[in-house]
């Protein structure tokens, strides 16, 4: 796997992940989208917000919100699987 991930930021308690993504799609109405853990105090399901994609190619001020904008929120027991894979605890 590589890869960078481009900000993390933390709001109300709970940090999220940004990846700028410039692929060339075609629809980027979120509708067409749609088709560090567990150490000492940390809590998944409390502090961890999701991820957010950001199609750059999609994203433009006439389109509003509802295009170009990915947001997943992996399950833990995937996280889970993906920690040890990776030679996590």
């Amino acid at each position: 796997m590589k890869g960078y991930i481009d900000m993390v930021f933390e709001n109300e308690g709970r940090y999220y992940l940004i990846d700028y993504k410039s692929h060339m799609l075609g629809n980027y109405h979120h509708s067409a989208l749609n088709k560090i853990i567990a150490r000492e105090n940390y809590n998944y399901e409390q502090h961890f917000g999701g991820v957010y994609y950001l199609l750059l190619r999609g994203m433009t001020p006439e389109t509003g919100a509802e295009f170009g904008v990915y947001r997943d929120m992996p399950n833990l027991g995937l996280v889970d699987r993906l920690s040890v894979y990776l030679g996590g605890d």
